[in-house]
């Protein structure tokens, strides 16, 4: 089982690094992209990142990537292009994580 479960977070994470940019890509959604439920997909993330932890990292260093590739672009636009549904919901996020390292 702990192989199996390593091999769909394996390919959650695959998923994720492929399909970050996408605002509508979510636990949900990568359940069904890799033909399991959410419930089965989240016991295999026990004891690890959730699914939204690792999709929010994903998307912060993004962020971080293209503001450091091109100083010029702003925080908005490049939390729209890594995925982010809105400015607001990147600065939550980035405020979450910053105080939980």
């Amino acid at each position: 089982m702990r192989d199996r479960s390593a091999e769909l977070r394996a390919r959650c994470a695959a998923l994720i690094d492929d399909g970050f940019a996408d605002p509508r890509l979510d636990a949900r959604t990568l359940a069904a992209l890799l033909g399991v439920s959410r419930r089965h997909l989240d016991r295999a993330h026990q004891g690890h990142d959730s699914i939204g932890d690792l999709l929010t990292r994903r998307r912060l260093q993004s962020v971080a990537t293209l503001v450091a590739a091109s100083p010029a672009t702003s925080l908005a636009a490049a939390a729209a292009q890594s995925g982010f549904s809105s400015y607001e919901t990147f600065r939550r996020q980035r405020r979450l994580f910053a105080t939980a390292a």
